[in-house]
């Protein structure tokens, strides 16, 4: 039976986290006053319109953002119904820090939003790494950029073309939280877990 605990108990120990993914095609679309949360593989992104406290977060799904973003994705906006020039940037934020994360955006709107910038703070808010990409006229098909460093815990996206700012689409897949430290309760009942089970062994032993 110890046994058995102890090899539980190294499985525990060593099991990893599958990588979350956020395409927003199972997400109802439509507008969400001020936050939409999405759960994946135990891994929870709430996004938010950043600098536009009454702002919204939509969903697309009238027609496809751009094809690799499949049929639907997330944009920000200053109001409920933006006109031109009334989209803002997003915040992803996760429940977990991340080490790694590639993020899609794109539009088929048929202007250059360029430069795209993709902001990634820890947990203290403080600027860990950026990220700077080009949306052209004519690139219909989207494109994608991958962040993997430290672990953040949340990211700022935005784009800034001389018009019809930030109305860029985005989602992000392949997400892999950092790696979790083993609580310290769980590694003193680990240890003496193991110190019994070498006690239990070592009696039979003797015997």
């Amino acid at each position: 039976m110890k046994t058995k605990l102890l090899a539980l108990s190294l499985v525990l120990a060593s099991g990893s986290v599958k990588a979350a993914s956020f395409d927003f095609e199972a997400t109802p679309t439509g507008f969400y006053a001020g936050s939409l949360s999405v759960t994946d593989s135990g891994l929870t992104l709430t996004v938010t319109p950043e600098g536009y406290p009454n702002g919204y977060v939509a969903v697309n799904g009238d027609s496809t953002p751009a094809p690799l973003l499949g049929n639907r994705a997330v944009i920000g906006t200053q109001v409920e119904h933006p006109n031109i020039d009334q989209f803002a940037p997003l915040r992803f934020t996760f429940s977990s820090p991340v080490n790694s994360a590639t993020f899609r955006f794109g539009d088929t709107g048929g202007d250059s939003d360029t430069p795209v910038i993709i902001s990634a703070y820890d947990s203290s808010g403080t600027l860990i790494s950026t990220i700077n990409d080009t949306y052209d006229f004519g690139v219909a098909t989207g494109k994608s950029d991958v962040y993997s460093g430290a672990a953040a815990s949340y990211f700022i996206l935005t784009s800034q073309p001389a018009d019809n700012k930030d109305s860029i689409f985005w989602e992000a897949v392949d997400v892999n939280p950092a790696e979790a430290r083993v609580p310290e309760s769980f590694s003193t009942a680990f240890g003496l877990l193991a110190a019994s089970t070498g006690l239990l062994s070592l009696r039979r032993f003797r015997r």
